[in-house]
């Protein structure tokens, strides 16, 4: 049905089944609106919808904007679609999806977002959509639990405001879509520019631009077809207290992975992973590798940071390489590297390298190469048991007090 204008009387209901749609332009409600089998309200351009404190029961169905519209009173939405500016008023609440569609924005008023709800984007313009309104702040009003962006939609998160941002809970990035924090940058000292509460689901693109700041999120899937590019800019770095998993296309862009989560943190996924810098400073548990593993370092600097001597990074079997040829790194902390007798470690680059700990309940590992040019150097910081190769094609490694125990053959060509 279609008409211009709809009252629901005092003690007057109007209930939609699965299937059941009505479009108006404005509809007020002086009775009870229920939406528990499903249905579409369809509220025409220029449209009105006022609740008052008055029944309204969002269940499974969806209200769908066509054009500008006013909300005004009391509702719990299910799912809302926009296509135009929609003012929420004052008590609003999304418990489903909020979907903003091509010319869909929120206008003056955000509304709340239940927990499990979604903020979706879904214009499909060629042009980016600046974030706005619809999630302005941290708290209350205008703060989402999950976002969305599907459909070949860009987002700018930044919009020119340089104000971190943050949701309760889940990033997606579907396909064809892609996220990018543009040039956010906020006043020194640099802070989280994107906090995600939960996890960030990346099949499109997630590109932190120039941003100055870090992104920090629980676990990190970068699936197969993702593309994730760091800052081009020192400070854009991610920061994880959960789990990496890539299986996509990872651009490091001199930029560090943080480690900062209780408990283990794994890092997964197809092909040796390369995090140009890493840092892990946890208050409890572990860094597992699950996959080969590089830390070169490539602008110099710390490479690897092991903040705390409770740190530790787990070789698990894996094989990892600190340095890039060419490069003065170095490693950095007093955390420990957790061996395995199937771990090959192999340190490249020019200079010293610094000292690195192992753990002394693990301390074997496969072959060790260190090849570092211009007086480079590695000291140990701790026993060590090599069970393969000992390869020292440049560089000198220094014992100290500890023990080093080769169970294998020794190469020594230009190294001491």
């Amino acid at each position: 049905n279609n008409t211009s204008s709809v009252t629901i009387n005092s003690a007057k209901s109007l209930s939609f089944g699965v299937n059941g749609a009505l479009t108006a332009t404005n509809i007020t409600n002086n009775g009870s609106i229920d939406m528990t089998a499903g249905g579409t309200l369809n509220v025409a351009t220029t449209g009105t919808l006022a609740n008052g404190n008055n029944t309204f029961v969002g269940g499974t169905g969806t209200v769908a904007f066509a054009g500008s519209g006013t909300v005004s009173g009391t509702i719990g939405f299910n799912h809302v679609t926009l296509a135009g500016g929609v003012n929420f008023g004052s008590a609003s609440t999304i418990n489903g999806t909020l979907t903003l569609n091509n010319g869909g924005y929120v206008n003056v008023n955000a509304p709340f977002y239940g927990f499990g709800s979604t903020l979706k984007y879904n214009t499909g313009s060629a042009s980016p959509y600046g974030r706005s309104t619809e999630w302005n702040t941290t708290s209350g009003v205008g703060y989402p639990h999950h976002v969305q962006v599907s459909n070949n939609t860009t987002l700018n998160v930044n919009n020119g405001t340089n104000v971190a941002r943050q949701i309760a809970g889940n990033l997606t990035i579907d396909l064809g879509s892609t996220v990018s924090m543009e040039a956010m940058s906020i006043a020194s000292p640099t802070v989280i520019g994107l906090t995600i509460g939960g996890k960030i689901m990346n099949y499109g693109t997630l590109n932190a631009g120039t941003s100055t700041e870090r992104i920090k999120c629980e676990d990190f899937t970068n699936f197969s077809g993702g593309i994730t590019t760091l800052s081009s800019v020192v400070g854009g770095d991610l920061e994880l207290i959960g789990n990496y998993v890539d299986n996509g296309t990872y651009n490091a862009n001199s930029r560090a992975v943080f480690f900062t989560g209780n408990g283990i943190q794994n890092i997964s996924g197809s092909g040796t992973f390369d995090i140009d810098y890493m840092v892990i400073n946890k208050a409890s548990g572990e860094v597992v590798m699950l996959n080969d593993l590089k830390c070169e370092g490539p602008n110099g600097g710390n490479a690897i940071t092991l903040t705390n001597n409770t740190d530790v990074l787990n070789l698990n079997g894996f094989d990892i390489i600190f340095g890039k040829t060419g490069v003065s790194s170095i490693a950095t902390g007093s955390g420990k590297l957790k061996g395995h007798v199937n771990s090959d470690l192999t340190i490249l680059g020019t200079g010293s390298f610094g000292t690195l700990n192992f753990d002394n309940s693990n301390n074997t590992i496969g072959s060790f190469t260190l090849n570092r040019t211009s007086s480079g150097a590695f000291g140990l910081g701790s026993n060590l048991i090599i069970s393969g190769t000992l390869t020292l094609s440049d560089g000198s490694l220094s014992i100290g007090a500890y023990t080093l125990e080769c169970q294998n053959a020794v190469n020594v060509s230009a190294g001491s």
